[in-house]
C-alpha cells in the first residue's frame, strides 16, 4: 500500500462556546428523524414547508433561540444509518450527546433545543449548507484550500492522516507511487483523493510516464462500500485514508 500524506478534519460541533462544525457564512448541514422535531417546528402552514426544512441561516445563539439545530450528515454505516427504526452511527451518537449537554448547560425544561438529522449526499453537503438547508455538517472531510474558501471548519479532530492505496486480493502490492502509472484507481470525483491523483498525473506526464486511470465511483458510495468492492475484486485499486 502506498502512502500519500494529507490533513483530515472531521467536522463536528463542540460544546457551547466552542467551534460549530463546518459553518458556511452562518450555515451548516443536517439529517433528520421526524420524532426529533419539536412540535412548534413541526407545525406548518398549509401548503408550505415545515420551519426546519426552509432555507435559513444563523449562528448558534439564533439556533438556540429557535430551539433547532439542523445537522447535515452523510448516510453511511459509520456516520448515520437507521436500523429497525432506530438511528445509529458516530454522527448520531456525538450530536445526541451534544444536544443533551447543551440543554443541561442552558437549563432548558420542556422547550429543549433539538438536533434534527438530515442525511445528505456528500457531493451536495457543502452546497446544502451554503443554501441554508442545514446549520452544521458532521462528516469526515479533508480541509482543502478550495473548501476553506466556501465554508468554515472546526479545528481538525486529527492531523497527519495518510492516504493509502488499497489493492484487490491477488494483485501486486503498491510499494512506490510511481507504480500507479497506468493503473486503474476507483474513487469518487468530489474527494480530495481525486484531486491528489490528478496532481500525480500532471507529474507523471512531465516524466513521460502513463497517467493513472482514474475511474469515477458513484457519489452514493461511501469509502466502506468501495473497499468492499475492492475486496471482492470488482475494482483493482482505490485510495482511502
Amino acid at each position: 500500500m502506498q502512502v500519500i500524506a494529507r490533513f483530515v478534519a472531521a467536522l463536528f460541533i463542540l460544546l457551547a462556546g466552542a467551534a460549530v462544525p463546518l459553518q458556511a457564512a452562518t450555515t451548516a448541514p443536517p439529517p433528520a428523524k421526524v420524532a426529533d422535531i419539536p412540535a412548534s417546528v413541526a407545525s406548518e402552514a398549509k401548503g408550505s414547508l415545515p420551519v426546519g426544512f426552509r432555507s435559513w441561516k444563523g449562528d448558534l445563539d439564533r439556533m438556540i433561540k429557535r430551539r433547532l439545530i439542523r445537522a447535515l450528515v452523510p448516510s453511511s454505516k459509520t456516520f448515520y444509518y437507521v436500523q429497525n427504526g432506530r438511528p445509529s452511527g458516530i454522527s448520531y451518537d456525538v450530536l445526541t450527546a451534544f444536544e443533551r449537554d447543551l440543554n443541561q448547560q442552558l437549563k432548558t425544561k420542556a422547550l429543549k433545543v433539538r438536533v434534527v438529522f438530515l442525511p445528505t449526499p456528500r457531493d451536495e453537503i457543502i452546497d446544502a449548507l451554503l443554501a441554508g438547508k442545514g446549520d452544521v455538517v458532521f462528516a469526515d472531510m479533508t480541509i482543502t484550500p478550495e473548501r476553506r474558501e466556501r465554508v468554515d471548519f472546526s479545528d481538525p479532530m486529527y492531523t497527519g492522516i495518510q492516504e493509502i492505496v488499497v489493492t484487490a486480493p491477488g494483485r501486486p502490492q503498491v510499494t512506490a507511487i510511481e507504480q500507479l502509472s497506468g493503473q486503474q484507481i476507483f474513487v469518487r470525483p468530489t474527494t480530495s483523493y481525486h484531486q491528489h491523483l490528478a496532481t500525480l498525473n500532471a507529474r507523471l506526464e512531465t516524466e513521460g510516464k502513463a497517467p493513472v486511470v482514474i475511474r469515477d465511483a458513484p457519489e452514493e458510495l461511501e469509502a466502506e462500500d468501495v473497499l468492499e468492492m475492492v475486496n471482492a475484486g470488482l475494482v483493482p485499486h482505490t485510495v482511502v485514508d
